[in-house]
């Protein structure tokens, strides 16, 4: 009678490594081994390069049963694709390819915080702690508003790296507000991924006019005329809130707005000034800067200009007048006085005519 022993079970063994190291990291395998008998020479060998092909590098062989085991240090502190190959007894584990990489930093710049939307957006991009020979690419990805999000960036641009990202990226998009973007760098066998901070920026456009002093009433800024300075310009945004400039010397003034929507331009004239145009613009703002938001103004004759009109106190039995307070500076005030003064002159013609006719009677009564 025979007897037929059963068949011994196979050893299996189980190699645990990163896929990716640093080159200031410890390169550590760790080895299950499982159904092994006894005692076999454990044995780490590694390569330069991925796929354990060529010579290898002996690190290291043991005597070792069923267990956990952690291996030498793989570090050689070379950048690049590396592999193991650990055996045990008669048996091979599959190739482990892994890679050692510098670590890189992603920088990102922009020459100002603000632009106007007929200007270009360079952010400059930069990479450190590489070797100088980094390859892959950077990605530029741009969002609607601040902060990197919510959602999916736009990509912009995709710039090849040698050493340094190439090319340049231009982030106008043509729209108003205020945006955000980011730099991602792909890494390459030798050097790590990194991503830049997200940084915002806002882009806005101008309205720009004058105010004219409108010599000859035309409504219209004609050459020769002057502007006029210190008039206050009041912006009203499409939020209801409002700024204010002053006119300078030319009697130009700007705002510069970050937002598209309908503006509206109120001017104030100075004293002794009556308006030629309207005082209040409307401006539909898109993208662009517009221009030629104007004024215009015209000083009165010194015969029109508001006055007090307080008399003074008289004596000698004489009563007192009140004062009267002052006439009004604005347009209704002068058409009033406008009317007033016509109404002087008519009254003063009738009582001279009625002086006429009065002494041609006296004459015609008295013959002698």
């Amino acid at each position: 009678m025979f007897v037929v022993a059963p068949a011994a079970a196979a050893a299996t063994i189980t190699v645990k490594l990163e896929p990716k190291y640093l080159v200031t990291d410890s390169v550590r395998p760790t080895v299950t081994i499982s159904g092994a008998s006894g005692n076999s020479t454990l044995a780490y060998r590694r390569y330069n390069n991925g796929d354990c092909e060529g010579s290898p590098q002996m690190f290291s062989s043991v005597s070792a049963a069923n267990g956990t085991h952690t291996g030498p240090d793989l570090q050689t502190g070379n950048p690049g694709p590396h592999s193991l190959r650990v055996s045990y007894g008669g048996l091979n584990a599959p190739c482990q390819p892994f890679l050692v990489q510098r670590k890189v930093t992603a920088v990102t710049a922009l020459p100002k915080n603000t632009f106007e939307s007929s200007e270009r957006v360079e952010p400059g991009i930069a990479l450190s702690g590489g070797l100088g020979n980094a390859a892959g690419q950077v990605e530029v990805g741009r969002w609607p508003a601040a902060g990197c999000g919510p959602g999916k960036a736009t990509s912009v641009s995709i710039l090849p790296v040698t050493g340094q990202p190439q090319g340049s990226v231009n982030l106008q998009d043509g729209s108003l507000g205020t945006k955000s973007f980011a730099a991602t760098y792909s890494g390459d066998e030798r050097h790590t991924e990194a991503a830049a901070a997200c940084r915002d920026y806002t882009v806005g456009a101008f309205i720009r006019g004058k105010v004219f002093e409108d010599a000859d009433g035309s409504a219209t800024a004609d050459a020769g005329e002057a502007g006029k300075a210190g008039v206050v310009i009041t912006l009203r945004r499409p939020q209801g809130s409002t700024a204010t400039a002053t006119t300078i010397e030319t009697g130009a003034y700007e705002f510069f707005v970050t937002a598209s929507g309908k503006y509206t331009l109120i001017a104030a004239p100075p004293p002794g000034f009556d308006k030629t145009t309207n005082l209040e613009l409307q401006v539909q703002m898109v993208a662009s800067s517009v221009g030629e938001q104007n004024f215009g103004v015209v000083e009165l004759p010194s015969t029109l200009l508001p006055f007090a009109t307080a008399a003074p106190q008289v004596t000698g039995g004489v009563p007192t007048l009140d004062g009267l307070e002052e006439l009004s500076t604005s347009s209704e005030g002068f058409a009033l006085i406008r009317l007033l003064a016509l109404g002087l002159v008519v009254i003063a013609a009738l009582v001279l005519l009625w002086l006429i006719f009065a002494a041609r009677s006296r004459r015609e009564d008295d013959p002698f």
